[in-house]
This record gives C-alpha cells, structure tokens and sequence, in this order.
C-alpha cells in the first residue's frame, strides 16, 4: 500500500505524459543533442589518439597505462570525480 507519490497508478502517469509531452520532447531534444555531440566528440578525441598510441612507441609508453588504467575503473565511480574536478 503505497503512497501516489512513490509508485502512481499507470493511468495517472498516462495523463501526466500526455499533459506534459511538450516537456518531454524539448528536454528529450536536449539530451539527444548533448549525446551526439559527446559522441562526436569521442571520436574527435579518441581516433587520433588511439592513432598516435598504435603507431608512436613514446606515445605508447606514456598513455596505455593511464587508458589501461580507466578501463578497469567503473564509469559511474568516474562520474562524480570528473564533475568535481
């Protein structure tokens, strides 16, 4: 027996999608765009360095072990530090 505001009925969040659906679209909107353009610039980033570590022994020796390093670190524990940095 839970209260409406922890768990609402499916009726109830129905309406509520259907009253606030131009809320909906305009941040899904946002969130669309800021996922795009981090994935665009990933690949920004990411080939010319996955690049320079595959072809440059410096290159190499100085950055795999950092990338080796985050790999092995849960991304949400990476979340908080990167926001407070």
């Amino acid at each position: 027996n839970l209260p409406t505001v922890v768990l609402p009925t499916p009726d109830k969040v129905l309406h509520a999608f259907i009253a606030r659906f131009d809320l909906i679209v305009s941040e899904g909107w946002v969130t669309l765009k800021e996922t795009l353009y981090g994935f665009i610039l990933a690949l920004v980033v990411g080939i010319p360095m996955a690049v320079a570590v595959a072809n440059s022994r410096a290159v190499n020796l100085m950055f795999y072990p950092l990338l080796i390093g985050l790999q092995s670190v849960a991304k949400v524990a990476l979340a908080p530090i990167m926001m407070v940095w």
